[in-house]
């Protein structure tokens, strides 16, 4: 049957990543995130600290008060070691992949309009903000805010569960074609 990963658990740090490659986008994106953004969580939240994981890390200056862990063995330790996930992607076609892979690990994050293109659900499963202050105060807010931590984890939690059940369906329906038709 379906395939069950473990409950996420709510992190109970002030810790927030960003996962990506060094390709142009990624640098755009955090490079906006960074000058304009995290000086704003750091000023209401002194404690936060922002990890960077991937290639992306080798492409941005090293600053004190942000964690570059490179490239890692294991993702989904990272997932299981921070609190919110952030996408803070300015372009980009299609499904954006750092947001599926924060909803399949069912962490709260804080995404562009950009990078929540390619979704839709009617319970929110991720916070999408574009302006600096904005976005900052959604950062800010899952950091603090348990609750809403809890809701949107518990969100991606049942919109996985439907999309593992409606692909399961498709997969038999062609099955049953296939065999229909020897």
């Amino acid at each position: 049957e379906a395939h069950h990963r473990a409950k996420s658990v709510l992190v109970k740090n002030l810790d927030f990543c960003f996962v990506g490659s060094g390709n142009q986008i990624n640098i755009a994106s955090i490079t906006w995130f960074v000058e304009k953004v995290y000086p704003l969580i750091k000023e209401a939240l002194p404690e936060a600290r922002l990890l960077l994981v991937g290639k992306i890390c080798q492409e941005m200056d090293d600053l004190e008060e942000i964690v570059k862990l490179g490239q890692v063995e294991n993702l989904e330790e990272i997932y299981h070691k921070v609190r919110v996930i952030i996408n803070p992607t300015l372009m980009g076609t299609g499904l954006n992949i750092k947001a599926s892979e924060a909803v399949f690990y069912q962490k709260p994050m804080v995404t562009t309009s950009c990078g929540a293109r390619g979704f839709c659900n009617q319970e929110p499963i991720f916070e999408v903000a574009d302006a600096p202050e904005e976005f900052a105060g959604k950062v800010i807010d899952l950091l603090v805010n348990d609750r809403k931590c809890e809701l949107l984890m518990e969100n991606c939690r049942r919109y996985n569960e439907k999309y593992e059940r409606e692909n399961m369906e498709r997969l038999r329906s062609i099955g049953n074609d296939i065999t229909e038709n020897i």
